[in-house]
C-alpha cells in the first residue's frame, strides 16, 4: 500500500509552484517599477514563468528580458560600452539603446537626443549604473536587486505558497492509511 499516492503529490506540487510563480511573477514586475525602471514596460511585461516536470522532480523557472540582468546587478563604470568618444551614434548599440531610451520617456529628440546620450554615456563611464541621480527616480530607494529583493523580501510567503497544499495532501493520505488500518 502506498502512504502518499505520486500522482497527487506531483499534482500538488505543481499546482503550488504556479501559484508560486504568479506570486512571484507580479512582486518582480512591481518591484521593478517601485524602483523606478519602467520606460516603455516591456522588462515588467516580459516576467514569466514556467513549470517544468522532469524525470528527477519539478522545477519553477522565471524569466525576462535579458538585460533585466543588468538592471539587476547594475553595471560598474569599466563595463560601460563607451570609449568617450564622439563617433559612433550610428554603429554603437549602447548610444542607439540610450538615444531610443530618451525617445521613449519624450525627453528629447533628433540631435539633442544624440547629445544626450553622449552626457548619460559620459556619466555611465564615470559612476557606472544605475548613477547616483538616477535613484530620485526610485520610489523605494532601491536601483538594483528586484530579484534577490524580492526573493528575500519573501521567504516567509514562499515557504507557505510550497507547503500549504502539500500538507493537505500529505494529511489526506495519511488520514486514508489510518480508515484503512482501523479496517
Amino acid at each position: 500500500m502506498t502512504i502518499i499516492d505520486p500522482i497527487k503529490l506531483a499534482n500538488e506540487l505543481r499546482a503550488n509552484l504556479d501559484d508560486l510563480g504568479e506570486f512571484l511573477t507580479q512582486e518582480l514586475a512591481a518591484e521593478l517599477i517601485a524602483q523606478g525602471h519602467r520606460a516603455t514596460g516591456r522588462l515588467a511585461s516580459s516576467i514569466e514563468y514556467n513549470v517544468t516536470a522532469f524525470a528527477q522532480g519539478i522545477a519553477l523557472e522565471i524569466s525576462y528580458l535579458e538585460y533585466g540582468r543588468y538592471v539587476e546587478t547594475g553595471v560598474s563604470k569599466e563595463r560601460i560600452p563607451f570609449g568617450g568618444g564622439k563617433t559612433g551614434a550610428k554603429t554603437s548599440k549602447y548610444i542607439q539603446a540610450l538615444i531610443e531610451w530618451i525617445k521613449v520617456k519624450k525627453i528629447a529628440s533628433g540631435l539633442q537626443a544624440v547629445g544626450l546620450a553622449f552626457g548619460i554615456a559620459r556619466k555611465h563611464k564615470q559612476e557606472g549604473m544605475p548613477t547616483r541621480g538616477s535613484f530620485k527616480y526610485s520610489k523605494n530607494g532601491r536601483r538594483t536587486g528586484f530579484q534577490s529583493f524580492v526573493i528575500r523580501a519573501n521567504e516567509g510567503k514562499i515557504d507557505d505558497i510550497l507547503q500549504d497544499g502539500l500538507e493537505a495532501v500529505v494529511s489526506a493520505q495519511l488520514d486514508i492509511l489510518i480508515t484503512n488500518i482501523t479496517k
